[in-house]
């Protein structure tokens, strides 16, 4: 009788107990395998794009590459003409700028409308105008 008591008195509890168990934690899945196929998967988003492993740019073959002669110090890397823009350089660190890259004598530096220092000043024994401009490129003429 006792144990038909302990019993009935004992179900409650269990029940209770499992009902706790689901509402306050919820069991943990079972850790997934990693995938082994390289598909991808059709249910992207809008804004995802699948990652394309095809190559974008043709590399040209060791044979065909052409080095060309790095600038001479100073130089404005191509270009004849100052780049307009906001310049940020003082006069004093566009004079430094200018002797860091070889040039003496610098002098009347001003800047003018496009944000470009002007000035002369001596390279290689000869009097020329140079320009800096707003990215510390230098144009000799």
């Amino acid at each position: 009788m006792r144990r038909i008591l302990l019993a009935t008195l004992s179900l409650p509890l269990f029940g209770f107990s499992a009902l706790a168990q689901s509402a306050a934690n919820p069991p943990i899945a079972a850790p997934v395998a990693p995938a082994t196929s390289t598909a991808v998967p059709t249910t992207l988003g809008p804004a995802v794009k699948p990652l394309s492993l095809a190559p974008t740019t043709t590399v040209p073959a060791p044979n065909s590459l052409s080095v060309a002669a790095p600038p001479a110090p100073g130089g404005n890397m191509g270009t004849d003409t100052p780049a307009a823009g906001a310049n940020s350089f003082t006069e004093s660190q566009a004079r430094s700028r200018l002797e860091q890259n070889g040039y003496t004598g610098v002098s009347a530096l001003k800047k003018n409308d496009n944000g470009v220092w002007q000035g002369t000043a001596q390279r290689d024994g000869k009097a020329v105008s140079v320009s800096l401009d707003y990215k510390g490129d230098i144009i000799t003429r």
